[in-house]
């Protein structure tokens, strides 16, 4: 026990002295549709899930979690965000023995703008309809998670990064490495990631994460604590919590700090509970500036 807790210590340390340079970069990243969550079960808890992700939404947060999975996952994620923004994902995980391969992707889309141009000479003005504008970003990831002993799991992914606005066609490439430690005598779990490590896109840089988070567990309940920090924001505080009031009923909630408290909420509900199993999952995510964004998910394991 003691050895296992001085290992984990001793991967975050290293990994964030490795990343100490890039998340001390100044200015305000690019592509930041890798910082919106699509999976409804992370997000009503707050994105509370470095050290509580046991499934394939763990791909988002910490890619050694989805080592905890118990079956072979898949997962169909739709986010209806602010104005006409809309996001859509795909997750998949298939265990092997003690380890867990996955893949996911993931994409925004904007609805398309005209551009308008307006030609003026000394008596007349003239407004002509020209291009269409496009915005669409898209994320690919191969994940690969670990069981390594007494509890510990690893997991690392690749990532396949695309953005296209306008005229402007712009490629990356990233990747997320995690590490997660499951106590079964103490049901606890801590966790530790750094996302988005990679090369620029368009000249910006993308933006690195690292998470480090807490978690208890229960038959009634899960709950988890995040500190999360980004390269270009202020350190981030997240609480979230799970509460089971059947096997095929979750109610969640979570809070997080961030300058100013903000405050989630979601819902799981089990369809179907074996042959497959299939959850739907919903989160609410209130905004004073932005609006409402909401969130459904629908997960299959089988």
């Amino acid at each position: 026990m003691g050895a296992i807790i001085i290992l984990f210590c001793l991967v975050c340390v290293s990994s964030a002295d490795v990343f100490a340079d890039i998340l001390r970069t100044p200015g305000v990243a690019g592509m930041p549709f890798l910082k919106i969550g699509l999976s409804a079960r992370p997000q009503g808890i707050a994105e509370t899930f470095t050290s509580l992700g046991d499934d394939v939404s763990s791909i988002e947060y910490n890619p050694a979690g989805i080592g905890r999975a118990s079956k072979n996952e898949l997962q169909i994620a739709h986010v209806v965000w602010f104005e006409d923004v809309t996001l859509h994902g795909l997750f998949f995980a298939h265990r092997l023995g003690k380890s867990v391969f996955g893949l996911a992707a993931s994409m925004l889309q904007a609805q398309d703008r005209v551009r308008t141009l307006v030609q003026v000479n000394d008596t007349s003005a003239e407004v002509r309809e020209t291009e269409t504008i496009n915005l669409n970003d898209s994320a690919f990831s191969m994940v690969y998670s670990a069981y390594i002993s007494e509890g510990v799991y690893l997991g690392f992914s690749a990532k396949y990064l695309n953005e296209k606005l306008y005229s402007m066609n712009n490629y990356a490439l990233a990747g997320d490495v995690g590490i997660l430690y499951f106590s079964e005598a103490t049901r606890s779990s801590y966790g530790f990631s750094i996302q988005n490590a990679g090369s620029a896109i368009g000249g910006d840089v993308l933006p690195a994460t690292a998470r480090l988070g807490f978690g208890t567990h229960s038959d009634g309940y899960n709950f988890g604590l995040d500190i999360i920090q980004r390269i270009d924001s202020k350190i981030k505080v997240s609480m979230g919590l799970e509460m089971f009031f059947s096997k095929m009923f979750v109610f969640r909630g979570g809070v997080f700090y961030q300058q100013a408290f903000n405050f989630t909420g979601g819902l799981g509900i089990g369809l179907a509970e074996k042959n497959p199993a299939v959850w739907l999952d919903y989160a609410y995510l209130p905004n004073a500036d932005f609006g409402t964004a909401h969130r459904i998910s629908l997960l299959f394991k089988f």
